[in-house]
């Protein structure tokens, strides 16, 4: 009973494109890693914007978040 945790910025995907990378995700899962074929558990999160917690070197390569 595999759990995978999907995260998404809120908006940026259509609900067809989130059902296609659940979809893929789900494939992934039966083909790599031996997962029971009924079992599909899937939470997928959407986030308001990302929150990036970084060294300052990594930080600097990020573009600027806006508020």
């Amino acid at each position: 009973m595999p759990l995978v945790k999907i995260d998404m910025i809120r908006g940026v995907r259509t609900p067809e494109e989130i059902k296609k990378l659940a979809d893929v995700v789900q494939e992934i899962m039966l083909d790599k890693f031996a997962a029971p074929a009924r079992d599909r558990y899937q939470v997928c999160l959407f986030l308001l914007r990302p929150l990036y917690l970084l060294s300052p070197l990594l930080s600097s390569l990020l573009p600027p978040s806006t508020p």
